[in-house]
């Protein structure tokens, strides 16, 4: 579930725009998670609330940890590819059937999103 329809919206148009661009991006079909994860190898993970935008760099006081232990890097990885039973793959396909209206919200959102 979407937590802003504006900032929902331009997350669909840039994840159209990686998609087109050969980035594999899944949607979470099970609700809204708030956590930031990623995982680099076998020993280094982050977790934390930080999204990558200036609001989050500058406004909001969010924070992510980084983590250099193989064992919480394997276990977050885990937990990522369970998650993945409750995606969508988004695919060019995906996009292309969606309606006129919905894309333009999308690129209509995509012009708000330096001040979300």
């Amino acid at each position: 579930m979407p937590d802003h329809p504006f900032v929902y919206r331009a997350t669909e148009y840039y994840a159209k725009y990686l998609v087109a661009h050969g980035v594999k991006v899944y949607k979470y079909n099970d609700g809204f998670i708030h956590a930031k994860t990623m995982v680099s190898g076998s020993n280094i993970s982050s977790v934390g609330s930080a999204n990558q935008d200036f609001r989050s760099y500058t406004l909001n006081f969010e924070v992510n940890s980084f983590n250099y232990n193989p064992a919480l890097t394997q276990e977050l990885k885990k937990i990522f590819e369970k998650d993945l039973d409750k995606c969508t793959l988004l695919t060019n396909d995906y996009f292309a059937q969606q309606s006129s209206w919905l894309k333009f919200k999308q690129y209509f959102s995509r012009l708000l999103s330096p001040i979300f």
